[in-house]
């Protein structure tokens, strides 16, 4: 099985999500967004609640300000997001 193909690393970063390796997380995640592929949109989904749980809440907004402006399936959950970190940055 090959690690580096995009879906495999999209799991690989949920599964480290699941087990609180948040560190490790983003790192993945933000590979996924650097190889341009197609699942940047998961991966900013996660990197913007992986940066939520560690308290990252300035790279949060980032994200999912990025997040609410596209069109797509995260646009109105980053949205409401965006509204709860407005007051924790």
């Amino acid at each position: 099985m090959n690690e580096n193909l995009p879906e495999v690393l999209l799991f690989s970063g949920l599964n480290q999500m699941g087990k609180s390796n948040f560190p490790e997380a983003i790192n993945i995640f933000t590979s996924i967004i650097s190889a341009d592929d197609q699942f940047v949109p998961e991966a900013q989904w996660y990197l913007g609640l992986c940066y939520i749980k560690t308290g990252e809440n300035l790279k949060a907004h980032s994200i999912m300000g990025i997040l609410s402006e596209a069109e797509g399936i995260y646009k109105k959950k980053a949205q409401l997001i965006l509204k709860n970190l407005k007051g924790n940055i």
